[in-house]
């Protein structure tokens, strides 16, 4: 959850991390790169790589975002790919519960202004 005002960010994370093969671990989910911070709900892969490539300039929060987007699919799909290899059950059970729902929000300040982005 993040929330955001005129002069501040607010961020807050569940600590557990489902892992590709098949259960979870108590971790902090909160993740820095950069000038930014991020977060993500879903299983748990490599995704550091991708967040630092996709933000390795001196872009914007919503530029790397747009950056990451196609950076990113790579490791999303292969993620996705080794947990079903892995764990058919535990892929069935998030597919069913979650929808296959992976979320990404990153954060961070750009010329004393708060900004999130998805």
């Amino acid at each position: 959850m993040v929330l955001r005002n005129s002069t501040d960010i607010f961020a807050g994370s569940d600590s557990k991390g489902n892992l590709l093969g098949g259960g979870s671990v108590t971790m902090c989910k909160v993740f820095r790169a950069r000038n930014l911070f991020w977060s993500l709900a879903g299983v748990e892969g490599d995704y550091e790589r991708a967040v630092t490539k996709a933000f390795q300039k001196r872009f914007s929060i919503r530029q790397g975002v747009e950056r990451f987007s196609t950076i990113a699919i790579r490791p999303l799909q292969g993620g996705l790919t080794g947990f079903r290899r892995n764990s058919l059950a535990g892929y069935e059970r998030f597919m069913q519960q979650d929808g296959g729902n992976l979320q990404f929000i990153f954060f961070g300040m750009e010329k004393k202004t708060p900004v999130v982005a998805m």
